[in-house]
């Protein structure tokens, strides 16, 4: 989604226990972690001021983690 100048992706995280109120903001630019909920730092094991100064890669096993950086170029084209 997004405009022209501008490209939002959303990231969709589902707890296995019930609970609610995840949300993790990424920067498609640099694709750098913009906001954490405290729900989505304590699942990926993270304080949110950590995730913060993160960029989305990072919390990707490899190759997934390498190839995060190439798709967003590509899709941001």
């Amino acid at each position: 989604g997004g405009t022209d100048g501008q490209r939002i992706f959303l990231l969709s995280l589902s707890r296995t226990d019930g609970a609610d109120g995840s949300l993790l903001v990424v920067d498609a630019h640099g694709g750098r972690i913009a906001f954490a909920t405290s729900d989505v730092a304590a699942m990926v094991g993270y304080s949110t001021a950590a995730l913060s100064k993160m960029r989305l890669a990072e919390l990707l096993p490899p190759p997934f983690n390498a190839l995060h950086g190439k798709w967003l170029k590509v899709s941001l084209k």
